[in-house]
């Protein structure tokens, strides 16, 4: 679909990517090694305040305080499993509302 990807295998990892490159999109899941989705999120937060709405989540644990998160801060998330087709229509729909 013309997307170009990066890949982090930890949360450190992306976050020390997102501190030199801008990235149109950033799918980060809940649970990761170094930091978590909600400890990256935050960081990232807080040096750029654009970024949030460019994060769309993925994760097979929404309990209640994944859920409050999402809510509070208006995060998109994807439920694993989920198909090819909800990743992208969840990316379109994230492009879509930060145009």
């Amino acid at each position: 679909h013309g997307a170009r990807v990066q890949i982090a295998n930890s949360g450190s990892e992306a976050y020390e990517k997102m501190r030199k490159k801008h990235f149109d999109l950033i799918v980060c899941d809940q649970h990761m090694p170094g930091l978590s989705g909600q400890s990256l999120y935050r960081l990232v937060e807080s040096n750029d305040p654009s970024a949030p709405g460019r994060f769309l989540f993925v994760t097979g644990d929404v309990v209640s305080s994944n859920r409050q998160f999402y809510a509070q801060n208006g995060v998109h998330f994807l439920r694993k499993p989920f198909r090819i087709q909800g990743l992208l229509e969840a990316v379109e729909a994230l492009f879509t509302r930060n145009k």
